[in-house]
C-alpha cells in the first residue's frame, strides 16, 4: 500500500512538471506549487468571478502559490471591482440612432439610418436602391431570426410601409451584408462615438454579460454531454443569454482554456467541431487518489468509480457514424458486434461472464450499456436489429417501448424512421442484382388492411405484388438515416395506374390440345416404396419425411422475396389487373427475364382475358395459376368424385366431421393431403394382403405375418431391426437387393422364420429399406432394382382382374388421383417445370 501511495505521488509530480498553472498559464516547474482541494478551487473560482475573469479550477488542479495569493487578495479584488464599475458606468444614456429623430426612406439607409444617396455617375457610400418586393420579405424573415435590438429597429421601419420599391428605399451594401450575416452595424455607420469606446483602460475589457453567458454555456455543455453538440450550436445557444455572443473561433479558444485536455473537438457524422469530453486516465487516477486520501476506508467504491469513468471515457471517444444504419452483413457478423465494444468495456464484461461462449451476451449487454451512456449519439446495431425483428413479428408498440425503457431495445420512433428510410431506398422497383441463371417470378394477390373495423371505415382492399428470386439474393447495402416526410413515402410508394379499355368483345378462350409431354418422374420408386412399406415395416415415416430421408444432392437454394408498392384499386378491377401486368413486364424487362406471374383462380381468369385483348408487349407474359390453388382445386375434384363412396365416413374415423367436409371440398389443404395419403397407404396394404397374403397391422398386431406360419406374428420389435444385431447382415442385404428374386431364399437364411416365409419381392423391398435407413444403400442404387416394376405389374394385373366390380374400379381410380397428387407436390417442391406441366395435363384429363 505504501508503494502504491508513493507511485501516485510520483505521477502527480511528473504531471506537475509537464502542466501549466491554471491562473497565469506559466510552467509549474518555475515556482512553488500547491494542489487545490474542493474548498481551494471554489475560492479561486469566486475570486475570478468577482474580478471579471474566466479562470475556473477543479479539485486536483496544481497552481502557483504566489498566483493563488495574488488572485484571492481582497484588496486587489476591490480595486478590480472599481475599475469594472468605472468602465461600465450607466451614468449617461447611450445615443440613439439617427432614425429616432427623423427617417426618410429616400435619404437614409434602411438598416443603419445614416444618409445614403446615389449619384447619377457615381455611387456614394456604397448605396443601392430596393428593386424587388422579395427583398422586403427576406429582410422580414431575417428580423424574426435575429430578434435583437438592430432587427427590431429595422422591423419597425418595415412596418411603416408596404412596398419598399415604391417608396424608393435605399440601403448601404455593407449594412445589408452585416445584417444578413448576423453581424453588428458597421463601424462607419455605428451611432456609438469613437471616443466613448476608448474611455476604458487599456487592454481588452471584461464583458460581464458575455462571461456569465459563457458560464451558462459550460453548464449546458456538461449537462448535455450525451448529445452531438458543435461549436456553432454553442454560439447559437449563447445568443439566448446575450445579444453579442462569442465567435466560433473565440468560443473554441475559451473552451480550450477552461477544460484544457479534458475536451476534444472532432468531426462526426458530417458535423464540424463536435465537442466531446474526454477525461484522461491520468486525471481519473488523480481523482481516485484524492478520494482515497479523504476516506481510506472507501477503496473498493473509489476503485469502481474510477473504472466506470475510464469505461465511460472510452465510450465517448468511439468513432461512430449515425448517418446510416448497419448493413445486413454487419448485423449478421458476431465479430462486428464484439468489435463494436471498446476494449475496456469488453475486458470488464469478459471478467464477469463464466460461460464457455458468452460473446453474444457480452455484445448485447455491452451495446445496451453504450446506448444508455450516449442515447442520442449512438445507435447500437443489436438493439436496432432486435427492434425491427420484434416489430415484424408482433407489430406491438407496447412491447417495443417496454423493452426500450428497460434498455434492451431501440425506441419505436427509431424503428419507424428506419422503415421509412428503407422504403425510400427501396423505391418502387427491384434494387437487387438478378443474375442470368436466377429465376424471377412475380406473385400478385388481394391485400386487406383494417378489414374488421367497427364502423367499416379506414379499410384498405387493394392489389399487392411481390417478386420471388431463386436462389436467394442478399441485399447488402446500408440504409441512410434521414427524416422522411409523408410526401416522399407517398411518391415512391405508388404505381401509376393504367386505364383498361376493352377493345373487342370478350371471347371464350379456347383450350388447344396440348402436345404430348414426356417428363421423367425421378425416383418414382421411392414414392412407390413409401406407399407399400407400411405393412412390411411398422411404423414408417410420412411421405414427405420418407423422401427427405433418402433424397440428397444440390438444390438451387432458398428464395428471397421483394415487396412492391400496393395498387389502391379493387383487385378484381380490370384496370388494376392491367396495371399489374404492365408493371411486371417492365420490371422483368430490366433484367432480360421472361415475365412470369402467379394469380389465384378469379384473378387468373381475368388476367388471361386482359392479356389476349391487349398489345403485343403483354402477350409474352406467362400467367400461372398458383400451385396452392391448383392443388386445392384438384383436392376438391377428388372429394367430389368420391362422394357417397364411404371416403367421408373413413376420414371421420381420424378427423372431426366438420373438418372432413372442408377436406373433401379442398379448403383444408394440409389436412386433406394428410388424410388422402393415409387412405392410400391403407388401400395398398389391402392389395398387398390379397396378392402376397401378408397380415395387415392393427392395434394388437404391429407387423406382417406369413400365412404359412400361423404360430408366430410379427411384432413391432421384430419389424424395427436392432442396429447392433443387423450390422453383420448389412453387406448381404445390399448384395441381395441386386440379385434375382429366385436366389433370395439362399441369401435370407440368417433372418427369422416369418421373414424367410415371405415372398422374395417383399424380402428384397424390406432389405433395401433397412439398408437405406442404415445409409448402406443410396437411393440411386435402390431405384435401379427391377423389383419395384415387378410388384407394380402384379398390382396392375390384380386391378385388371376386377373390371366388373364398380366399387373396386372407383377406388383404383382414387389411387391414381392420389398418385397424381404425389407427383404434383414433388414437381412444385423440386421446381421440375416439365413434370409440373405433365401432371397438370393429366389432372385436367386433356
Amino acid at each position: 500500500m505504501r508503494f502504491y501511495e508513493n507511485f501516485l505521488y510520483l505521477a502527480v509530480f511528473l504531471g506537475a512538471i509537464m502542466e501549466v498553472c491554471k491562473i497565469c498559464h506559466g510552467p509549474l516547474a518555475t515556482s512553488s506549487t500547491v494542489c487545490l482541494t474542493s474548498k481551494g478551487s471554489k475560492t479561486i473560482n469566486a475570486a475570478s468571478e468577482e474580478r471579471g475573469q474566466d479562470i475556473l479550477c477543479i479539485p486536483g488542479d496544481v497552481v502557483h502559490t504566489d498566483c493563488r495569493k495574488f488572485l484571492t487578495d481582497k484588496r486587489r479584488i476591490l480595486v478590480a471591482k472599481r475599475r469594472i464599475a468605472n468602465c461600465y458606468s450607466d451614468t449617461s444614456e447611450p445615443p440613439k440612432l439617427r432614425s429616432h429623430s427623423s427617417f426618410d426612406f429616400r435619404d437614409h439607409c434602411l438598416f443603419c439610418g445614416f444618409p445614403a444617396r446615389i449619384n447619377e455617375r457615381k455611387r456614394e457610400n456604397d448605396a443601392f436602391s430596393v428593386r424587388t418586393f422579395e427583398f422586403q420579405k427576406t429582410i422580414g424573415k431575417i428580423c424574426e431570426e435575429r430578434n435583437d435590438s438592430w432587427s427590431r429597429e429595422v422591423k419597425g421601419r418595415l412596418g411603416v410601409i408596404n412596398d419598399l420599391h415604391a417608396a424608393d428605399a435605399l440601403y448601404h451594401q455593407t449594412c445589408s451584408f452585416n445584417f444578413r450575416t448576423r453581424k453588428n452595424i458597421p463601424s462607419t455607420f455605428s451611432p456609438t462615438p469613437a471616443k466613448q469606446k476608448k474611455e476604458c483602460t487599456s487592454g481588452r475589457p471584461v464583458e460581464l454579460i458575455q462571461q456569465k453567458a459563457f458560464m451558462k454555456i459550460t453548464d449546458y455543455l456538461e449537462a448535455n454531454d450525451d448529445e452531438q453538440i458543435t461549436i456553432v450550436d454553442l454560439v447559437k445557444k449563447m445568443e439566448e443569454f446575450c445579444e453579442i455572443p462569442y465567435s466560433v473561433v473565440y468560443m473554441k479558444q475559451k473552451l480550450r482554456q477552461k477544460y484544457d485536455k479534458d475536451i476534444v473537438f472532432t468531426d462526426v457524422n458530417g458535423k464540424l467541431d463536435v465537442v466531446t469530453f474526454c477525461y484522461t486516465a491520468k486525471s481519473i487516477l488523480h481523482d481516485f487518489y484524492m478520494q482515497q486520501k479523504k476516506d481510506p476506508e472507501s477503496d473498493k467504491f473509489a476503485l469502481i468509480t474510477a473504472a466506470s469513468k475510464i469505461i465511460r471515457s472510452d465510450i465517448k471517444c468511439m468513432s461512430i457514424s449515425k448517418q446510416s444504419y448497419p448493413s445486413p452483413t454487419e448485423v449478421g457478423s458476431m465479430n462486428f458486434h464484439t468489435n463494436f465494444l471498446p476494449l475496456s468495456l469488453k475486458i470488464f464484461l469478459d471478467s464477469i461472464f463464466i460461460e464457455k461462449n458468452p460473446n453474444l451476451k457480452i455484445a448485447a449487454i455491452g451495446q445496451a450499456m453504450i446506448q444508455a451512456a450516449r442515447p442520442r449519439v449512438i445507435i447500437s446495431p443489436l438493439q436496432i436489429s432486435l427492434g425491427v425483428v420484434l416489430h415484424q413479428h408482433f407489430a406491438s408498440r407496447f412491447l417495443i417501448d417496454t423493452l426500450h425503457n428497460l434498455g434492451f431495445c431501440t425506441s419505436y420512433s427509431e424503428i419507424k424512421k428506419f422503415q421509412s428510410s428503407a422504403a425510400v431506398v427501396q423505391g418502387n422497383s427491384l434494387q437487387v442484382d438478378v443474375g442470368e441463371e436466377s429465376c424471377l417470378q412475380f406473385v400478385a394477390d388481394n391485400v386487406d388492411h383494417n378489414a374488421c373495423t367497427i364502423d367499416g371505415l379506414n379499410t384498405f382492399h387493394g392489389m399487392g405484388i411481390m417478386a420471388a428470386i431463386t436462389p436467394v439474393v442478399k441485399k447488402d447495402f446500408q440504409v441512410p438515416r434521414r427524416d422522411v416526410s409523408k410526401e416522399e413515402v407517398l411518391n415512391i410508394g405508388t404505381i401509376d395506374v393504367s386505364l383498361y379499355q376493352q377493345k373487342t368483345k370478350t371471347k371464350k378462350i379456347p383450350f388447344a390440345k396440348l402436345t404430348i409431354l414426356e417428363a421423367k418422374n425421378k425416383f418414382w420408386e421411392l414414392d412407390f416404396m413409401s406407399s407399400i412399406i407400411w405393412p412390411l415395416r411398422y411404423p414408417k415415416p410420412a411421405w414427405s419425411g420418407f423422401l427427405q430421408m433418402f433424397n440428397s444432392g444440390t438444390f438451387p437454394g432458398q428464395s428471397s422475396s421483394v415487396f412492391f408498392p400496393m395498387i389502391d384499386l379493387d383487385p378484381s378491377n380490370m384496370s388494376c389487373i392491367y396495371t399489374t401486368l404492365k408493371f411486371v413486364c417492365r420490371e422483368a424487362s430490366r433484367y432480360n427475364k421472361t415475365p412470369v406471374i402467379t394469380f389465384d383462380q378469379p384473378l387468373y381468369w381475368k388476367a388471361l382475358l386482359t392479356r389476349n385483348e391487349r398489345e403485343s408487349d403483354l402477350n409474352r407474359i406467362v400467367i400461372r395459376l398458383g400451385g396452392f390453388h391448383l392443388q386445392m382445386s384438384f383436392l376438391g375434384a377428388i372429394g367430389h368424385n368420391m362422394g357417397g363412396s364411404g371416403l367421408q365416413e373413413l376420414l371421420e374415423c381420424v378427423y372431426a366431421p366438420n373438418a372432413v367436409v372442408h377436406m373433401l371440398s379442398g379448403k383444408a389443404v394440409l389436412r386433406a393431403v394428410r388424410g388422402h395419403f393415409l387412405v392410400e397407404s391403407t388401400l395398398y396394404a389391402l392389395i398387398l394382403s390379397e396378392i402376397y397374403g401378408i397380415q395387415i397391422p392393427n392395434e394388437e398386431n404391429g407387423g406382417g405375418k406369413n400365412p404359412n406360419d400361423e404360430s408366430r406374428e410379427l411384432q413391432p420389435d421384430d419389424t424395427d431391426l436392432d442396429m447392433e444385431n443387423h450390422s453383420a447382415e448389412n453387406s448381404s442385404d445390399c448384395n441381395l437387393a441386386q440379385k434375382d428374386s429366385g436366389d433370395a431364399d439362399e441369401d435370407l437364411s440368417g433372418r427369422d422364420d416369418s421373414f424367410h416365409m415371405w415372398h422374395p419381392d417383399l424380402q428384397i423391398i424390406c432389405a433395401m429399406y433397412d439398408d437405406m435407413c442404415n445409409e448402406n444403400l443410396s437411393a440411386d442404387e435402390a431405384c435401379k432394382n427391377d423389383v419395384f416394376k415387378g410388384i407394380k405389374d402384379k398390382m396392375s394385373g390384380f386391378m385388371r382382374d376386377l373390371p366388373s366390380n364398380r366399387t373396386a374400379t372407383l377406388w383404383f381410380e382414387y389411387l391414381n388421383m392420389v398418385s397424381l397428387l404425389h407427383t404434383f407436390i414433388k414437381a412444385e417442391r423440386t421446381g421440375d417445370w416439365f413434370l409440373h406441366l405433365q401432371t397438370v395435363k393429366k389432372c385436367c384429363h386433356i
